[in-house]
């Protein structure tokens, strides 16, 4: 009997987290909250841009690096944010 192996995210060789977290809407909206406010905290301590440390934040978590964040787990809500967050700049 063959055993179902569960999904992995892996950096490398290494494995970084189980992919079902990963997949979860309200976890990808929680680590996206809690890494920002991170983000800000240490872009104010180094005395750079907070949009510096968003942006290598997002970069790192994201689906390019490490895959800690994943828009596709969203839906549809990204297209909807991002329209919002237009309205309210403009």
């Amino acid at each position: 009997m063959v055993k179902k192996r569960k999904p992995q995210l892996r950096l490398g060789r290494y494995k970084i987290i189980n992919k079902s977290y990963v997949l979860n809407p309200v976890f990808a909206v929680a680590m996206a909250l809690l890494l920002g406010m991170i983000a800000q905290a240490v872009a104010h301590h180094l005395r750079v841009p907070g949009i510096v440390m968003l942006f290598g934040i997002g970069m790192f978590m994201g689906p390019d690096i490490i895959g800690l964040i994943l828009p596709g787990s969203l839906g549809p809500a990204p297209n909807i944010l991002t329209g919002f967050s237009v309205a309210v700049i403009l």
